[in-house]
C-alpha cells in the first residue's frame, strides 16, 4: 500500500472532523463543567472551570495545554458511570457519557498540537473511554460514532512520528467503520486501516523485542505499557466479533474476526 493511498483514506474520511467537539460542546452545560472543574478535589475549581469554559465555548488556544484544564480533563476520563467521583452529581448514564466524551476529545484535540506531544502518553486509554462514550450516546444511532470517524481520521497524521500507540487509533477507526450503515462502501478502505493495524503492531512489537507490560503475549495489548484500559480493548475486540456480517464482503469478514480472536 502507498503512502498517498493511506494518506487519501484519512483525508477522505476525515471530512467534518470538527462536528464530534462542536457537538459534544452544543450539550455541555456550566453544571457539567463544575463538575469536571472539581475533579481534582474542588483545587484550583476557578481556574479549571475558567478554562473549560474557554473549550466548551471553542476559544481558540495555541500552545501547550495548561494544567488548568488538563488535569481535571485527566481525572474525569477514567470516570466510570455510577463511580464515586470528586463531585458526583445526579446524572443520567446519557449525560454521564457526554460529559466523558467532552473530555476525552478535548484531550485528544489538545494532543493533535506538537506542543503537547511530549506532555501526553499512553493516550490509548483516553481513546478507550472516546469510544466506549460515543457509543453510549448514540445507543441504537451512530451519529456521534461517525463524527468520532472523522475526528479521529483528523488525528492519526497528526500524531508524533515516535507515538508507539498508532495500531491503537487504527483500530478505533476500523470499529466505528464497521458499526455504520454505510460499512458496506468502504470496505476496500477498512481492508487497508486493517492493514496498518497489523503492520503497525508488528513494528511497535518489534521496537519492544516482542511485547511489553502484563499484556506482552497478546496481539497489540503487547505493544503499550499503558493498560489501564486494555478490558475495554478486548471488550471493543468481542464487539467485532458478535456484528452480524453474515452479508458482508467475505473478505472483511474473515479480516474482522481473525481481529476479534487475536484481541478478545
Amino acid at each position: 500500500m502507498s503512502d498517498s493511498t493511506r494518506d487519501n483514506d484519512l483525508s477522505a474520511l476525515s471530512n467534518g472532523h470538527t462536528h464530534l467537539m462542536h457537538a459534544l460542546c452544543d450539550k455541555i452545560t456550566d453544571d457539567m463543567l463544575r463538575e469536571i472543574a472539581d475533579a481534582d478535589y474542588g483545587m484550583d475549581f476557578a481556574k479549571h472551570f475558567a478554562a473549560l469554559t474557554k473549550i466548551r465555548d471553542r476559544v481558540p488556544t495555541e500552545g501547550r495545554m495548561a494544567w488548568e484544564p488538563h488535569e481535571v480533563l485527566a481525572l474525569f476520563r477514567w470516570s466510570e458511570f455510577g463511580d464515586n467521583r470528586t463531585g458526583q452529581k445526579p446524572r443520567s448514564e446519557h449525560d454521564f457519557h457526554l460529559m466523558r466524551a467532552f473530555c476525552c476529545t478535548a484531550l485528544l484535540e489538545a494532543y493533535a498540537d506538537p506542543a503537547n506531544h511530549e506532555y501526553f502518553a499512553g493516550e490509548n486509554q483516553t481513546l478507550a473511554q472516546l469510544l466506549d462514550s460515543v457509543a453510549h450516546i448514540d445507543g441504537d444511532e451512530t451519529v456521534f460514532q461517525g463524527q468520532a470517524i472523522s475526528f479521529l481520521a483528523w488525528l492519526v497524521p497528526k500524531l508524533p512520528d515516535y507515538e508507539d500507540e498508532t495500531a491503537f487509533y487504527l483500530l478505533g477507526l476500523v470499529w466505528l467503520l464497521v458499526r455504520q450503515p454505510d460499512r458496506d462502501a468502504n470496505v476496500e478502505k477498512i481492508l487497508r486501516l486493517i492493514d496498518r493495524v497489523n503492520a503497525e503492531e508488528n513494528r511497535v512489537r518489534q521496537m519492544w523485542g516482542d511485547g511489553v507490560g502484563n499484556d506482552a503475549d497478546t496481539w497489540l495489548l503487547g505493544t503499550t505499557h499503558f493498560g489501564l484500559r486494555h478490558k475495554k480493548w478486548r471488550r471493543f475486540g468481542h464487539d467485532l466479533g458478535a456484528l452480524d456480517l453474515a452479508r458482508a464482503d467475505p473478505k472483511l469478514t474473515a479480516a474482522i474476526q481473525e481481529i476479534s480472536q487475536k484481541l478478545a
